[in-house]
């Protein structure tokens, strides 16, 4: 038996997979430690710290994060 999951929920995950894909695309970042099944050689393209930051406030503004409390949620 599958547990229902909230539709809220299932949005904001969905949300977030797209922006991660996204953004994966338009840097063309392949570094397994940012990407699932990506890269560990040399030859691995890793994102700069201003497109990682990007990622991470995309991904904060979706998921509603309050840098003050550490919570998510809206």
């Amino acid at each position: 038996m599958a547990l229902a999951m909230d539709p809220e929920r299932r949005r904001m995950l969905m949300a977030v997979d797209k922006a991660q894909r996204e953004w994966e695309e338009r840097y063309g970042i392949d570094d397994a430690d940012w990407v699932a099944g990506g890269k560990t050689g040399p030859d691995r393209v890793s994102p700069t710290p201003e497109q990682a930051e990007e990622l991470h406030r995309a991904l904060n503004r979706i998921t509603h994060w309050d840098p003050e409390t550490g919570r998510y949620g809206a």
